[in-house]
């Protein structure tokens, strides 16, 4: 299931029968003015639900032309158009069915949020790391210590026996 900002159950609403769910028949609500609040279109969410209702109905090639073609005849000032490329849910899920839907600059903003992702499960699976290793290190370190602690005393501080 796929819900759009407006909070619409999209594809798999559990048999519930709603009104604005999209099916591979819909046709895309272009409505997007710019004024806040008085936007009745497509969001980005919206036209994810429409590619997989559409592949769901007639196969990924034939989804992706059909949606393709929906996409491109959007205003060159549509909100979706001009701004979904820079959501990365929304640009990932295209780039990997095959659609391309960005620019350069939204490629380089997706990879610029890609590394910085990347380089934040490196630093949390880094002090997972160090987690776990100190969690065993110290008691082995104790032991170390004591060992060398009692081969000391018995090697150098041990009185004689006579």
């Amino acid at each position: 299931m796929i819900s759009g900002r407006k909070g619409r159950t999209r594809i798999g609403d559990g048999g519930v029968v709603d009104p604005t769910t999209i099916t591979g028949d819909s046709t895309p609500n272009y409505d997007t003015s710019w004024i806040p609040g008085d936007n009745n279109g497509w969001d980005c969410a919206d036209w994810m639900a429409f590619h997989q209702a559409l592949v769901a109905e007639y196969g990924q090639p034939a989804a992706n032309q059909k949606w393709q073609s929906l996409w491109d005849a959007q205003s060159w000032d549509a909100q979706p158009y001009n701004w979904c490329e820079y959501e990365s849910d929304f640009y990932n899920y295209f780039k990997g069915v095959g659609i391309d839907v960005g620019d350069i600059t939204a490629v380089a903003a997706n990879t610029v949020s890609t590394v910085a992702t990347d380089a934040g499960n490196i630093i949390n699976n880094t002090a997972n790391t160090a987690s776990t290793i100190s969690s065993w290190l110290l008691p082995v370190a104790g032991i170390v210590v004591l060992g060398g602690l009692y081969f000391a005393y018995e090697t150098f501080l041990k009185p004689a026996s006579k």
